[in-house]
């Protein structure tokens, strides 16, 4: 339901959207551009795929039934911000590409964040829940000399990563040796990274800082 005075678009019902495979083909695409904020209600359970994409919106309510954000679900989109609820396992490829969202707090059950799932958006710090299991290509890249992300907290394990995850990225990283990090994980990430290794001497491991790559 849209109410064009307010531009408001109420999503209601239970279980799964659909998934839509081009952004024309969503059945709100006749006044999409329209669309400012996006109420999602309690019952659903995922977001379809490209369901908002490039729609203006600026805020989005989200279920704490939801479990699964989609492909490119809010891709282009104007949020500046997104409160992820509890019940999140996944975001999807594209997620929240291109969107103006400074921070975000990943919630707990989070297990898989998707290929370029925040690529390109102006997020200052990262903290990765120890439920992540699985980060995408380029899921955190940015364009060189612009991105804005300075500081990123591996809370777990290292979790398996894509290439490029964090390419055009400067910042400190923080990760726990006693957790199973090793140089090995720390020189997969991409970008221009400095890492903080907590226990850097866990069970023998070593780190040797190397100026040329920012890495250990």
């Amino acid at each position: 339901e849209f109410d064009p005075a307010t531009g408001v678009l109420s999503i209601t019902g239970s279980g799964d959207m659909y998934d839509y495979a081009t952004i024309s083909a969503v059945p709100f695409d006749s006044y999409k551009t329209k669309i400012t904020s996006v109420k999602v209600a309690e019952g659903i359970t995922s977001i379809g795929d490209r369901a908002f994409q490039n729609a203006p919106v600026t805020s989005v309510a989200l279920p704490s039934t939801l479990k699964d954000i989609g492909n490119q679900a809010f891709y282009g989109t104007k949020l500046t911000s997104v409160a992820i609820p509890n019940a999140v396992t996944a975001i999807g490829d594209g997620a929240f590409e291109g969107t103006s969202i400074t921070g975000v707090k990943l919630p707990s059950s989070l297990k898989v964040i998707g290929a370029s799932a925040f690529k390109d958006t102006p997020l200052t710090s990262l903290t990765v829940p120890a439920s992540v299991t699985n980060i995408g290509e380029a899921a955190f890249a940015g364009e060189e000399g612009k991105s804005k992300l300075t500081a990123i907290v591996f809370e777990g394990a290292p979790p398996s990563i894509g290439a490029y995850t964090f390419a055009g990225v400067t910042a400190t990283a923080t990760c726990d040796a006693a957790k199973g990090w090793t140089s090995t994980h720390t020189l997969q990430y991409g970008g221009k990274l400095t890492w903080n290794v907590l226990n850097p001497c866990y069970k023998g491991h070593s780190y040797t800082y190397d100026k040329d790559t920012q890495s250990l």
